[in-house]
């Protein structure tokens, strides 16, 4: 079967540059792809088969994506005569040449374990299939989707791989877990190996193997309900904080309390929940209480350091006073009793966690807030509009909330969630598409009675029969029937459903993200609406996956994707003034606090575009993610303005010609190896040096110190009149002062040169790390380094020649030395003067780095030599805990908060 395998069509540029270099990506035995959706992954994956020659075992997450494999074999690999020769199985018990399953088939055939009488337990099924495959020729496991393998399902094939040593491991995916945490991160790496090839989104519209697309945002406003419930909650923080600073009884318990009195005698327990003690002193510093001295001495700081008090603050004293350390507060007992009861009775405790900033209460209100189906009927009006009768508009929702279906014609609309059938009967309702509406979920599929008439030809496409088909009236919907097959066929019903819709018999789609969010192909799309609340990077990137492949009937083809945000608005009834001012994110830019202040929708849209890249509405023709550059104002969002925001959306999203002109114009001359950068935007760097040697310190003392001796020169000549003589002395006198540190200004500005050569310096100080610990795969002269100044201020960091997985882990390190402190192993004390004032400075050493002592020490020396002197300190240690407690207590000033923000961006 393998020797008659041959690819039927042409290779495009990165599917053909992976092929040239693909013995190489397999000196460890491993194959790990990352290609968008419309990439020809799949197709790309049976050429590796093919060229390996190999015994195949294939795993996809579902069934759909499980016959796509056997569909592009015979498509693109095999003529109709050779039909015959494929050697294809979809039984894991009775494996072929190719063997094409799912990971559930896989991990039912693992779980099943049995016990014959005075043996262990064994799994003979499980045991006889790597009979089965362990061959001396070795076998392929090619792993579809495999960002999948975050589930149980990673156990059972990891059991597999482990007991077939000549087996290579192909793994493909759209969609890798970038946003998992390190440990999910850490598996899956060493599962599929560092990822060998990336093929992007932007690379992919260069080649027009992907159409031109935009996401756009359609704001709401809560109803009256939800903003009860959000006000309720929002006066009830602000009662809570207006009691907490007017009870001066309570207060002083605060400043009598032990860790306030003599926090020398209690340095373990403060070590232990360092946060609680900074959360009294600001609680104290809020209610104008003068602060002890000893505990400030203790954390390294000043009265000045000491921040407003918010939720961030407030919710740390909550935890530790009314769960975590109740033993430490004893005398007031009955305070913290009476406390808890008021938390819970304004529902801010779940669990035994107190939960001022979000709760899940009301997350989900916003999130299924109903206001969104007024902002579905509105994209689905202005989309009509704009396309007619060409438009084929797909909703995407994450329950189907059947029970809301009408029994009758006249029954009052009354939904209480968002869902699919709410969407589908408010668009019903609205009479815009009229008989033109379909659901397609995996319990409930809907069809006008209009598309009777291409039924038939429907389902000969879906290759499904007449007899199979029943249609129920649903006379709760005039116009509409029920769509039922016999027996437990949804990938038929999924595939003539389809067809129904590509030919226009249903132009909008209502569905669930379970069902079409992954594997389900309708290049017909050129509008979706993500009513869902997903916003991890994988579901997010499925999603719009479906609506940017290309239709080649219609060369010309742009996509809409539209987002929703049920906002909450900035109005002082909801917001009361001592709520206000609430820092959500101390680590955020100013566009990112102020708009992260609109609620849990925002944040999870902020969350989710951090996850694709894509166009700006705006002047810039950069291609990056982050929902900047959508150009949304950060302002105007009382009742009365959030309507202009929508119209805002609307004119750039009418403009489909625009968009690609956009595209064209973004994506410039790049060459074939342009690809997806990530990057770090930083707002702060380590200066080499102390700070009265700096180029700054230097020249500004250089002229006020010239200054000062040309004004004491003037005052021993008494005749000096006219000003311009005297200007003309004075200035003089200031350069002749100044020249000498100004030298010395020109010398460090030389040698250790702007803040961009201190970030490069640092950059190289980790390169080097790195490459100590065995994490790039080149020597650390091979990458080059770019700073640049960002659009807010700050600076882009930027690694060139490194691979995706290498730019994760310099990115992801980066970020822990300078962004805040959290809990590293070791940390790097820097000391320098600021005038007379003595100063420490902090910085982490990466987790990568500060595992093992040994590396600690390269990494703090490497520092040493390049940037200035540091002390390195282990902090799982009494002292070393203290000045972590220190590095820790020195980053919540008010003033200046280190933040490092990750981006994306085509270069």
């Amino acid at each position: 079967m393998l020797s008659l395998m041959q690819f039927q069509g042409q290779w495009r540029d990165y599917q053909k540059r992976v092929l040239d270099e693909l013995q190489d990506h397999l000196e460890d035995t491993k194959l790990h792809i990352v290609a968008a959706p419309g990439s020809g992954k799949t197709v790309l994956g049976l050429e590796v088969m093919r060229e390996l020659g190999k015994p195949t075992l294939i795993l996809s997450p579902t069934l759909t994506i499980r016959n796509q494999w056997t569909e592009r074999l015979f498509e693109m690999f095999f003529t109709q005569s050779e039909m015959d020769h494929v050697d294809l199985s979809y039984d894991l018990k009775n494996p072929r040449t190719m063997t094409s399953v799912t990971y559930q088939a896989l991990h039912a055939l693992w779980k099943f374990e049995t016990q014959e009488e005075g043996e262990k337990l064994r799994r003979p099924d499980f045991e006889r299939l790597i009979e089965l495959l362990n061959t001396e020729t070795g076998v392929t496991i090619i792993v579809d989707e495999a960002h999948h393998l975050r589930r149980e399902w990673w156990r059972a094939l990891n059991a597999l791989i482990d007991a077939l040593p000549n087996a290579t491991l192909v793994a493909l995916t759209a969609t890798p877990p970038y946003d998992a945490s390190y440990a999910e991160w850490s598996r899956y790496d060493d599962l599929c190996g560092a990822i060998d090839a990336e093929i992007s989104v932007p690379e992919l519209v260069r080649n027009g193997d992907l159409c031109p697309h935009q996401d756009f945002v359609h704001f709401s406003l809560p109803q009256r309900s939800e903003i009860e419930l959000l006000g309720d909650r929002r006066r009830g923080i602000a009662a809570l904080i207006s009691d907490f600073l007017s009870d001066g009884g309570f207060i002083e318990a605060l400043a009598s309390h032990p860790w306030m009195t003599s926090p020398e005698l209690h340095e373990e327990a403060i070590l232990g929940d360092p946060g609680l003690l900074s959360s009294m002193l600001i609680l104290m510093a809020a209610a104008e209480k003068e602060l002890p001295s000893a505990p400030l001495e203790l954390l390294g700081v000043g009265n000045e350091n000491i921040p407003l008090l918010t939720p961030v603050w407030l919710q740390v004293f909550l935890n530790g006073f009314v769960f975590d350390q109740t033993g430490l507060f004893s005398e007031v007992e009955g305070e913290r009793k009476q406390i808890e009861r008021r938390l819970r009775k304004l529902g801010l405790v779940e669990g035994k966690r107190v939960k001022l900033l979000e709760s899940r209460k009301a997350i989900k209100a916003m999130a299924g807030s109903l206001a969104k189906l007024d902002s579905i009927i509105e994209i689905a009006a202005e989309e009509h509009k704009n396309l007619e009768d060409q438009l084929r508009m797909v909703v995407l929702t994450d329950y189907v909330r059947a029970s809301d279906l009408p029994r009758q014609n006249d029954q009052p609309f009354s939904p209480t969630k968002l869902g699919v059938v709410p969407i589908f009967e408010a668009l019903r309702r609205a009479k815009l598409q009229e008989r033109r509406i379909g659901v397609l979920t995996g319990t409930l599929v809907i069809i006008p009675e209009t598309a009777r008439s291409v039924l038939s030809e429907a389902a000969e496409a879906a290759q499904v029969s007449d007899t199979e088909i029943k249609l129920k009236p649903l006379p709760g919907c005039p116009g509409y029937c029920q769509f039922q097959l016999g027996g437990n066929s949804n990938q038929k019903t999924v595939r003539l459903v389809t067809h129904l819709f590509n030919l226009g018999s249903i132009r909008v789609l209502v569905g669930t993200q379970a069902l079409l969010g992954e594997g389900w192909d309708a290049p017909t799309i050129n509008t979706l609406v993500l009513a869902s609340n997903v916003g991890s990077y994988m579901l997010s990137n499925q999603m719009r996956g479906r609506a940017i492949r290309i239709d080649s009937a219609v060369p010309n083809k742009v996509s809409n994707i539209w987002h929703l945000a049920t906002v909450e608005p900035q109005s002082s009834q909801l917001w009361p003034t001592s709520v206000s001012r609430f820092v959500w994110n101390t680590v955020v830019g100013p566009y990112e606090f102020e708009m992260q202040k609109l609620g849990s929708d925002m944040r999870l849209l902020f969350q989710r575009f951090q996850m694709f890249e894509g166009i700006s509405n705006g002047d810039t023709d950069h291609i990056s993610n982050g929902i900047g550059r959508l150009d949304i104002s950060s302002q105007g969002w009382e009742e009365g303005q959030i309507g202009s925001k929508n119209d805002h959306m609307f004119g750039h999203a009418r403009l489909r010609s625009t968009i690609t002109q956009k595209w064209i114009s973004s994506l410039g001359d790049s060459h074939q190896r342009s690809h997806v950068h990530k990057i770090a935007e930083a707002n702060y760097a380590p200066r080499g040096g102390s700070y009265d040697q700096t180029l700054q310190f230097l020249s500004i003392n250089a002229v006020l110190g010239g200054f000062t001796s040309a004004a004491g020169a003037l005052r021993q000549y008494q005749s000096v009149r006219e000003i311009a003589t005297l200007a003309l002395i004075f200035g003089g006198l200031t350069l002749v002062y100044s020249v000498p540190k100004l030298y010395l200004s020109a010398r460090l500005f030389f040698k250790n040169g702007t803040l961009e050569r201190s970030l490069r310096q640092v950059c190289q100080v980790l390169l080097k790390g790195l490459d100590h610990v065995g994490a790039l795969k080149s020597h650390p002269s091979a990458y080059s380094v770019e700073i640049e100044p960002s659009i807010r201020g700050f600076h882009n960091i930027i690694l060139h020649g490194a691979s995706r997985a290498e730019e994760r882990v310099f990115l992801d390190a980066l970020s822990e030395i300078l962004g805040p402190i959290e809990n590293p192993r070791y940390i790097l004390v820097r000391k320098s003067w600021l005038g007379w004032i003595k100063r420490k400075d902090y910085h982490a050493v990466p987790t990568i780095l500060g595992t093992h002592k040994d590396d600690a020490e390269y990494f703090a020396y490497c520092w040493n030599k390049k940037i200035g002197p540091v002390k390195r300190v282990f902090t799982r240690q009494r002292e070393g805990r203290k000045t972590l407690l220190r590095a820790r207590a020195s980053s919540m000033a008010a003033g200046f908060q280190r933040f490092v923000d990750r981006r994306s961006q085509w270069r």
